[in-house]
């Protein structure tokens, strides 16, 4: 291989470096259908993406590290919320571009170049940009499970939220259905945020619930007798009088749980107690 025909090409391509971004975000820009507010965001990508075509470009000569680049690119992209399947795309226009650019080069200078010479310089570069899509690939898909972990993070911060109303009293308010998967999350929440909280009484209002059946009630139960071992009182507000028929007729029995019709009623009663 003529070493002189590499070193060219590759100068070659980084001094297009500029004209290659603006094509591929132009491109890019149309393929999203989002026009000008698209290109807007891109405008942001400039210098990342002529960084990439630099980097691609010295593939030619030496084994390149795409890791910075794709941690940077891939956290932003996260960021705005870019499909997975639109940075493919990107990857693919990319790979068109630069194969057309070889070709611009070896129409120039075709009397100096042969064919398995231009045959391995694509094959590096689709190497290259492979290594490249792949290791992309891997770290937005590991940002995204992140991101998508901490948001359920969030949502379970949200759905069991722990009150506290003085120092030794919270309120958990349960709104909405109870199956079993959010069972086990509140019973397995209202332990943590207890413990942390260091609280003495646990008022759990179950106003918010609109049915209860055996489940239900078994899982408030195991909650009661978790919370029992360490050391905090469990106290039961809000049941409905259909929630009570419907509980007396499934034959539910609230044995050794302290309940009140509502809310207010426990919370005066605690601190009644507290206060003499």
């Amino acid at each position: 291989m003529n070493t002189t025909n590499i070193e060219a090409l590759q100068e070659y391509l980084e001094n297009q470096a500029g004209h290659i971004v603006t094509e591929w975000q132009q491109i890019a820009s149309k393929k999203s259908g989002t026009g000008e507010i698209f290109s807007n965001h891109e405008k942001d990508f400039y210098k990342n993406d002529e960084e990439f075509v630099r980097t691609a470009s010295q593939g030619l000569l030496e084994e390149t590290n795409f890791k910075d680049w794709t941690e940077r690119t891939a956290a932003k992209r996260i960021k705005l919320g870019t499909p997975l399947y639109h940075s493919i795309q990107k990857f693919k226009t990319f790979r068109m571009l630069m194969n057309k650019k070889v070709q611009d080069f070896v129409s120039v200078y075709s009397s100096e170049v042969n064919p398995i010479e231009v045959l391995t310089w694509i094959q590096r570069l689709d190497q290259t940009l492979d290594e490249a899509a792949e290791l992309f690939i891997r770290k937005y898909q590991e940002f995204d499970t992140e991101k998508t972990e901490a948001q359920q993070q969030v949502i379970l911060d949200l759905s069991v939220p722990i009150i506290p109303i003085s120092d030794s009293i919270g309120v958990l308010p349960i709104i909405g259905e109870i199956d079993t998967y959010r069972a086990k999350i509140i019973q397995e929440q209202a332990l943590k945020k207890s413990s942390d909280l260091e609280i003495e009484h646990l008022i759990i209002d179950v106003s918010g619930v609109p049915f209860m059946d055996t489940m239900v009630a078994h899982e408030i139960f195991q909650l009661h007798k978790t919370l029992t071992i360490l050391g905090i009182e469990t106290i039961i507000t809000g049941i409905r009088p259909e929630i009570a028929q419907t509980a007396v007729h499934l034959g539910i029995k609230f044995n050794g749980l302290t309940t009140y019709a509502h809310l207010k009623q426990a919370v005066f009663t605690l601190l009644e107690e507290k206060n003499k």
